[in-house]
């Protein structure tokens, strides 16, 4: 199934690119991020830790809502679902 992905800021930069149209076999975030780190060595190294979990600052929108309000990294995917990752920003 093809889900779309979209990237901003230094995310975007680490994949060389803002969209990214994923063909994963079925699954949940936690396994369409498995396979970005995988095609895209440089954003793995932004979305995950040494050990491949998920880091924890990252803010994941599945379909427009905040995936943690869902059941987070478990969420399930369906085709043509759309995932927006972003790293959060801080001023002062």
């Amino acid at each position: 199934m093809r889900i779309t992905v979209r990237l901003a800021g230094p995310l975007a930069r680490a994949a060389g690119r803002e969209e990214i149209e994923a063909d994963v076999g079925g699954g949940d975030i936690h396994g369409l991020i498995s396979h970005l780190c995988d095609t895209y060595p440089g954003l793995g190294a932004e979305l995950c830790g040494t050990t491949g979990e998920l880091k924890p600052y990252l803010v994941i929108f599945h379909r427009g809502v905040l995936a943690r309000s869902l059941a987070g990294a478990g969420a399930t995917l369906s085709g043509g679902d759309e995932i927006d990752i972003l790293l959060p920003l801080a001023g002062g």
